[in-house]
């Protein structure tokens, strides 16, 4: 099935990729005893995109099993298309039939998932199709067979110090292991694209400089260097210390404690969120 048109650039030394970071995950597989094709399905992030990329097995005249990174098919996802994906793959889970060659498209290409009855197995099926943009033309198709008797748990375990005298293993379970662990990494993926993290990072950072600086400040006061000081503001509600009581007075301006208290809570959960993350 794998085929590459002609002069078709498959991506993997497009300069164009070159300006962003490529960060790889060690989750990929590999299945070369496949009939439908002898394939590695692998998966990396790059500028801001998810890049799934089925590799063609190498023939190297010898046992060694190689995949030929510059003999691939690639797909770039956004969020939002890993997000469709990932809607996709759970309905294909619930039901092979009916949700049979579904997938998402992308400015390259497509990518589908099927249940391999087309290819003559009854195992599913990751499919990229890279496609020309002006004629609509399908360059490369590849695919890779999901494994599904391959990856299992130890059951029934009959053992002694010395020696296992029994055990059984559970393929049934983890016969979409592969599938899930993509479905893993869309959602992960999808997550952490909201930049929620990164953002609650950066507000413990931001607390961690404030309290370097206060030192500096400290440190620079004392040796009489002239510097623009730092201003601090209550940043407590209205109710907590400007807030009127029922007769009408500003008796809640004299904070009673509201607005120590307030400060304390702010803090300490600046503090409890740096922790974690310093963990």
């Amino acid at each position: 099935m794998a085929y590459n048109g002609n002069n078709f650039n498959t991506g993997s030394n497009n300069q164009q990729q070159n300006k962003g970071r490529t960060t790889y995950t060690p989750i990929r597989y590999i299945n070369p005893e496949s009939n439908v094709d002898k394939t590695r399905i692998s998966y990396e992030y790059w500028n801001s995109t998810l890049k799934i990329k089925i590799s063609n097995k190498k023939e190297t005249g010898n046992n060694e099993i190689v995949f030929d990174d510059m003999d691939s098919a690639v797909i770039f996802l956004t969020p939002d298309k890993a997000k469709i994906f990932a809607n996709v793959i759970r309905n294909f889970l619930k039901d092979h039939v009916k949700y049979n060659n579904s997938g998402v498209n992308t400015t390259k290409g497509v990518v589908t998932i099927n249940n391999g009855a087309q290819h003559g197995t009854t195992n599913p099926c990751l499919i990229i199709r890279q496609i020309d943009q002006v004629d609509g033309t399908v360059q490369k198709t590849y695919a890779y067979e999901f494994k599904t008797e391959y990856h299992y748990a130890i059951t029934n375990l009959d053992a002694t110090d010395n020696e296992i005298r029994s055990f059984d293993k559970d393929f049934e379970s983890y016969r979409n292991l592969e599938i899930e662990q993509l479905l893993n990494i869309l959602d992960n993926f999808i997550n952490a694209s909201t930049y929620a993290y990164a953002a609650a990072a950066g507000k413990a950072n931001e607390y961690r400089e404030n309290t370097l600086n206060n030192k500096i400040d400290s440190i620079m006061s004392k040796l009489g260097v002239e510097y623009t000081g730092r201003s601090q503001r209550a940043t407590g509600s209205y109710f907590d210390n400007y807030g009127k009581n029922n007769s009408g007075s500003n008796e809640m301006n004299s904070n009673n404690g509201y607005e120590g208290a307030n400060k304390y809570n702010q803090l300490s959960s600046l503090d409890d969120i740096e922790d974690g993350l310093l963990d």
